[in-house]
């Protein structure tokens, strides 16, 4: 009997994979985002990571189909710095309303590593006026910090100074 490749699975519940990404919710619940290397992420990837990322939130979070009875929010670390382009459709439905409402964002944190990355995000930003705080990184370690500290979804105004 053959074992199935189980080089995409995931390997816990608290881990998923897709064509670009691999998502983890840490132990104290971020849910880390990080792009393979050279990733070109196109509409159809986002569409897959909106899904991905969802089920995962769901699953570690215990959010049911019934809703959020909790209120959990949560918190979303995604390390930019390995990817190579992300088309613009892409770019707009991961950073929309639906998308943040859907994933319950408590506060986003983007760790990006070039001057480049930096105006593609302070861009994003001045357009997008997400309703979760957002703020540019260069440190993984530093973006944790800010997000176990982040204000409740709902809290107006974003943050976008580079730590």
């Amino acid at each position: 009997m053959a074992l199935e490749d189980d080089a995409e699975k995931p390997r816990s519940p608290h881990q998923a994979n897709t064509s670009v990404s691999t998502i983890v919710v840490d132990g104290s619940g971020i849910v880390c985002w990080t792009y393979r290397k050279g990733s070109v992420v196109t509409l159809s990837a986002a569409k897959e990571e909106v899904g991905v990322v969802g089920s995962l939130v769901d699953r570690a979070l215990g959010i049911t189909a019934a809703g959020n009875p909790r209120g959990i929010r949560v918190p979303l670390l995604v390390d930019i710095r390995p990817v190579k382009s992300v088309a613009r459709q892409a770019r707009v439905l991961l950073g929309s309303q639906e998308v943040s409402e859907r994933w319950c964002v408590s506060g986003l944190a983007l760790v990006i590593k070039s001057p480049i990355s930096r105006m593609i995000g302070n861009a994003t930003l001045a357009w997008q006026r997400p309703r979760h705080p957002m703020r540019l990184f260069n440190s993984v370690e530093v973006a944790k910090e800010w997000l176990i500290q982040c204000p409740p979804l709902g809290v107006s105004g974003t943050d976008e100074t580079l730590s």
